[in-house]
């Protein structure tokens, strides 16, 4: 979720074919176990994270409407479920899922991007090696990428020549077309490169619906713009779950999510 202020344009090339869940489905214990308020923080935005020690709280869940929450609230109290999920998508190199986390932004912000900027999702792990890494995940089910421009010495401070971005790309990273995936995938960058970072290696995970082809043409061309895909990823959501369904057969509720948001034809 890619924040430069408060305003952020809402809309989908094909939203209208992509429902949303009803409450009774985003409330749903095994779906979203736990989802309660935090502080607002001081400028009035509100930030929302699961918290094991608290109550659920329907109304928060509410909020968070078609968000990570359907595929990754789960995992929030069940790691071992989430290292075999994990490792199911990038390999038996990934030893353990350490922690996974909704609406993540590390802070304090002033030593990243400087906003608020934020995943909808981050999972955490340790390597085979003993080393620490995280997926920071962008999920697009019912809004497009933010169609605000943002630039500035707050991110142009992390486009270093070991960065990611090509050096000819550095002109064309800020359109306004993929502006929001290419804050996320800066924040992912400044994650690993900040001092002191405990990050060897992370990436940015972009999820998208396989029909909303303006996502992937998005994707596509901010891939351009890349010297490797080492930090960068994207994938559908049939794609994940088919793989978390061979990992995990008894997980019913990811049977449940793929009627409800990949498998279209009940609707034909």
């Amino acid at each position: 979720m890619g924040h430069c202020d408060q305003n952020v344009i809402v809309g989908i090339e094909s939203a209208q074919r992509i429902p949303a869940a009803p409450l009774a489905v985003i409330a749903h214990q095994d779906v979203l176990p736990l989802c309660c308020r935090n502080p607002a923080p001081p400028d009035g935005t509100k930030r929302y994270e699961t918290d094991p020690d608290g109550p659920d709280n329907i109304l928060e869940a509410r909020r968070l409407k078609a968000k990570p929450a359907y595929l990754f609230g789960a995992l929030v109290k069940d790691l071992a479920l989430a290292t075999r999920l994990a490792r199911a998508l990038w390999g038996d190199r990934i030893a353990e899922v350490t922690a996974v986390r909704l609406e993540y932004a590390p802070s304090p912000a002033s030593a990243y991007l400087d906003d608020r900027t934020a995943f909808d999702a981050l999972m955490e792990y340790v390597t085979e090696e003993g080393e620490r890494g995280f997926v920071g995940i962008e999920t697009k089910l019912s809004e497009p990428f933010s169609q605000r421009h943002c630039d500035g010495e707050a991110y142009r401070r992390w486009m270093t020549a070991d960065s990611p971005w090509r050096p000819d790309a550095h002109e064309r990273v800020d359109a306004i077309v993929h502006n929001q995936l290419w804050r996320d995938h800066l924040l992912a960058w400044a994650m690993i490169q900040r001092a002191g970072s405990p990050w060897s290696e992370g990436r940015l995970l972009v999820l998208h619906h396989p029909i909303d082809q303006h996502c992937a043409r998005v994707v596509d061309g901010y891939r351009e713009l890349l010297r490797d895909d080492e930090t960068f990823e994207s994938r559908t959501l049939d794609d994940v779950v088919r793989a978390w369904k061979a990992a995990a057969p008894e997980a019913g509720w990811i049977d449940s999510f793929a009627v409800r948001y990949t498998a279209l034809e009940p609707s034909a």
